[in-house]
């Protein structure tokens, strides 16, 4: 579950923004960026959950950042789980504008393996060779830097911080996994 928070930053990439009159939804500048992950937390810490993410950042260096703890699954992580990533942008105010954008896969396994193909995620503890079997899978450091790696990013975003909740669930909508990631996404010439 730790490519969890991967695959949410990987879903960032695949969510294009809604265009009226060729003009952005938000007013946000737009351009090339480079993502830097600002927190990682459960969101959801009850015993129901069959799927706990317990990862946390790890500073390195100035500019670097590396994704530590563990992810236990109770089940496994396969194509019977759906995938649902809402977005929030932080507004002016200093609030969480919900459903900025929404992204929803029903083939959880197959959607994360397409997203992370370009990515060596040992560091996380695991592969995506095969859907991932029940076991506890700690991640012993995966550089943030890798997530530039992921396939359908597109080149250009909106600036900004973002918070992603991404949620595990099954056909019948029945929770079993849930974190947050808030990331900001900023102009190249920005340092991180």
């Amino acid at each position: 579950m730790k490519l969890s928070v991967i695959f949410v930053l990987i879903l960032v990439s695949r969510v294009k923004l809604e265009r009226t009159n060729n003009k952005p939804l938000l007013k946000l500048p737009i351009g090339e960026y480079r993502i830097d992950i600002k927190k990682i937390y459960s969101c959801n810490t009850t015993r129901q959950n069959n799927i706990h993410i317990n990862y946390y950042l790890n500073k390195t260096s100035d500019n670097s950042k590396e994704i530590k703890g563990n992810a236990t699954l109770l089940m496994p992580f396969d194509d019977n789980l759906s995938m649902d990533v809402n977005f929030s942008i932080r507004g002016a105010d200093g609030d969480w504008k919900n459903n900025t954008y929404i992204f929803h896969a029903e083939q959880a396994y197959t959607t994360s393996k397409n997203i992370m193909s370009k990515i060596d995620t040992s560091g996380l503890g695991f592969n995506f060779k095969y859907p991932i079997p029940v076991g506890c899978y700690i991640s012993t450091g995966f550089n943030t830097s890798n997530l530039e790696n992921l396939n359908y990013i597109p080149k250009e975003f909106a600036y900004g911080l973002y918070k992603l909740r991404y949620i595990l669930t099954d056909k019948k909508h029945q929770h079993f996994g849930c974190f947050v990631v808030i990331v900001q996404l900023k102009r190249p010439s920005e340092i991180i």
